[in-house]
């Protein structure tokens, strides 16, 4: 119970008895309670101890209390030199807080080789330049990252992603088949290779890898929903394509796309009413994705809905996807020109 566990360690502090752990604990349950003033106002007058400050400051960060953690930082932000370890911490803030991915990559670079943050602040650093249109010098960075640490599969991972990207996908598959070699254990590498052979148009061997996903970890959700919907595009084994999303859903009920899959699986099985009450689910989580809203024409169509069909048809449209052609058929079929 957090409100019983933050009267106890409140009573604690102002009996006297204090400690950073316990103001630590008393700022942690403040936040589950949602009540950031509260938990800042613990912090204040202990400003002076650094390693305190900057790890409050991350839980802020963590729950997207930019205002409250800049008052943390901004005061840090102002010494001169900045200290160390503040510097990944404000790299976030202006980042995520507050939208200047220049200022973050000032503060990222300033982090020495060495130090604790380092490895981090250089996957931060890649997508960022990424992210800016400087994709060479991410790419740079990331091989240079790789030969700096070799027993990393994080900078393995953001430059099969980075070959992806540019349509290398022959430099990304060796480089995910190399790295699942050396560490196959990593459930991000398999997966990522499943996906790769996904994009390559090798369906077959990307659910073969997906069964070794969940294989070796039973709720890796994203791997279960792959599997499910691509058995229900396949019309194969619908029993176990709705079990399998299921289990998904298990782990992120709110995930818009596995609502999406799970929908897709009863339309499949022709279970069409049941497949329009999740697709309505669906495209209130996820409004942004075409093939979604051409699921939801298709259903609505299934069920004789035409205005609701050429409403998600319309949708997709919009979102121009890659499925815009197949979509101004299906809309033409309906009576709809376009």
């Amino acid at each position: 119970n957090y409100i019983d566990a933050e009267r106890i360690f409140a009573q604690l502090v102002d009996s006297g008895v204090e400690s950073q752990q316990i103001i630590f604990r008393l700022v942690d349950l403040n936040l589950k309670l949602n009540n950031p003033d509260k938990a800042l106002s613990h912090l204040l007058e202990y400003q002076e101890d650094e390693a305190l400050t900057l790890e409050a400051a991350n839980l802020f960060l963590t729950q997207g209390f930019y205002d409250h953690a800049a008052q943390l930082l901004d005061p840090l932000a102002q010494e001169n030199p900045v200290p160390l370890n503040a510097l990944y911490y404000l790299a976030i803030l202006e980042y995520e807080g507050r939208n200047e991915p220049d200022k973050a990559l000032n503060y990222l670079g300033s982090i020495p080789a060495g130090h604790p943050h380092h490895e981090r602040s250089l996957v931060f650093r890649i997508h960022l330049l990424y992210q800016g249109g400087q994709k060479d010098e991410a790419k740079q960075l990331c091989l240079s990252a790789t030969t700096m640490f070799p027993r990393q599969p994080e900078f393995r991972i953001v430059l099969a992603e980075i070959y992806e990207r540019e349509g290398n996908h022959q430099a990304s598959l060796d480089l995910l088949l190399k790295a699942n070699a050396e560490w196959p254990q990593n459930m991000t590498i398999l997966y990522r290779l499943g996906l790769l052979y996904d994009r390559m148009k090798d369906q077959d061997q990307a659910m073969v890898i997906m069964e070794k996903v969940i294989a070796q970890n039973p709720e890796h959700a994203e791997a279960l929903n792959y599997l499910g919907y691509t058995l229900a595009e396949l019309g194969r084994d619908l029993e176990r394509a709705e079990i399998l999303v299921k289990n998904a859903l298990k782990t992120k009920p709110d995930n818009g796309y596995f609502i999406d899959s799970l929908a897709w699986v009863y339309l499949k099985q022709g279970r069409t009413r049941l497949a329009w009450q999740e697709i309505k689910q669906a495209v209130n989580f996820v409004d942004n994705d075409p093939i979604i809203w051409e699921h939801y024409g298709d259903i609505a169509r299934a069920l004789g809905f035409n205005g609701e069909a050429h409403k998600g048809y319309t949708k997709a449209l919009e979102l121009q996807g890659e499925n815009a052609e197949a979509v101004k058929i299906k809309i033409n079929k309906l009576g709809f020109r376009r």
